[in-house]
């Protein structure tokens, strides 16, 4: 498994674990960064806009995970975020 980390505007979002490229691109799926607000809990994360890009994760980010990540963590935002989604 390689690590990818996605980007919205040029910055990393969210670092996730995917066997190749093309899962990689599979997996960012555009409705899981919808209802995310940035820490201050107005920004929206995410409008639709820009693009969201993905490539391999540079050396800090795989420091980055290895510190702050879980063995059972498929993924992990590398900013700080809040949702607007209510758990039923």
């Amino acid at each position: 498994m390689e690590l990818y980390v996605a980007e919205i505007g040029g910055e990393a979002i969210l670092a996730f674990r995917a066997e190749d490229d093309d899962e990689a691109y599979e997996s960012v799926h555009d409705e899981l960064f919808w209802g995310l607000l940035r820490a201050d809990g107005k920004t929206v994360l995410w409008n639709g806009e820009p693009e969201i890009r993905v490539r391999r994760a540079s050396a800090h980010e795989h420091d980055r995970w290895n510190e702050i990540s879980e063995p059972d963590d498929h993924f992990i935002f590398l900013i700080p975020v809040r949702t607007t989604r209510r758990a039923d």
